[in-house]
């Protein structure tokens, strides 16, 4: 059996313990059930884990993530045991109102009409991928994740967060998908995620705020409207596109904007002056060597011109300096 390692949150690792511990009723159905739905954000298929356990008070929704290496890796367990798949499995939780966000936001034309949880998001399927193929595994896959998702009990808790309801009778509550109600809650989860002891919990969201000179003093607003914009693009990663385009306009980024415009032209400026300095020293440099070359050509030139007039002596009859060394003859 293949092993691989995983990051589990604390109420599916009980879950996984207590049924290797057997401590688990086994006429209770708590174990993972794995959806293959598409992703709020892009569409494609992706895997969701719909999870009721004894340790919370309600179920939950889990996105599964695969993190692989570029190159071949391996894991060193702590027992000594090596895992040669160097695969990272990750899940964390999901809101399901982002899922339900993305399936219901194609029923804008038919706003006017209320209807049950069920045929809204029925009807919202059709709409949606009405151009599946039910012979293709990953289309039967996703049909089936999303009525498992119609049936899963916190989809009506979280249309309520996106939909305008009607309590028509005690045991029927009709839907209708409002635009407003949904930026209103991406809105809350957007102040939520830009208070500082959230926001600033990231490191690099930090470090890019300072070198944006935001976290200077006196520049406070700055660093407020930075918060919410990173806030913003967070969720983006769970909302579809056009929908993050209505959230970002929903705010006043312009004082913003303008100030990171200010930090691009003045480093556009810098570099541009680092670059002529470099050119002015490398022009003053070029010009240096090329004097020293002439320095040398017309100390050769001279050298050459005291040769060649000496070639023209006449040396007829002058003694060899030879001479001056040898023996003296009686």
């Amino acid at each position: 059996m293949s092993s691989r390692v995983i990051v589990l949150p604390d109420d599916i690792l009980h879950t996984v313990t207590d049924r290797v511990n057997e401590k688990v009723d086994e006429t209770v159905e708590n174990d993972p059930h794995f959806l293959r739905l598409p992703h709020p954000r892009t569409g494609i298929p992706a895997l969701f884990v719909i999870h009721d356990c004894q340790h919370r008070s309600k179920p939950s929704i889990l996105e599964v993530q695969t993190i692989s290496p570029p190159n071949a890796r391996s894991w060193f367990m702590p027992e000594g045991q090596i895992v040669d798949d160097g695969q990272l499995f990750l899940m964390t939780p999901i809101d399901p109102a982002f899922l339900l966000i993305a399936i219901l936001n194609s029923c804008t034309e038919s706003a006017e009409n209320f209807r049950p949880a069920e045929d809204l998001l029925e009807d919202a399927t059709i709409r949606t991928f009405g151009s599946w193929d039910t012979n293709k595994l990953h289309d039967q896959s996703m049909m089936h994740g999303i009525h498992a998702l119609i049936t899963f009990t916190g989809t009506h808790q979280a249309m309520r967060r996106i939909c305008e309801v009607k309590e028509v009778t005690a045991d029927i509550t009709v839907f209708r998908y409002s635009p407003r109600k949904v930026l209103d809650y991406l809105r809350t989860k957007v102040a939520r995620l830009a208070k500082p002891d959230i926001c600033e919990k990231s490191r690099t969201l930090v470090r890019i705020m300072a070198k944006d000179g935001i976290m200077e003093d006196g520049k406070e607003h700055l660093l407020e409207s930075a918060r919410t914009r990173a806030a913003c693009e967070l969720i983006s990663q769970y909302i579809p596109e056009d929908i993050f385009t209505t959230l970002l306009e929903s705010y006043d980024f312009a004082e913003l904007d303008t100030h990171l415009q200010m930090m691009r032209d003045d480093l556009a400026a810098q570099a541009a002056h680092d670059s002529n300095e470099t050119k002015t020293r490398k022009g003053k440099a070029s010009k240096a060597a090329n004097n020293d070359a002439d320095k040398k050509r017309k100390a050769q030139t001279k050298a050459s011109n005291g040769v060649e007039k000496l070639k023209k002596v006449n040396v007829k009859g002058m003694a060899k300096i030879s001479s001056f060394f040898q023996k003296p003859t009686n």
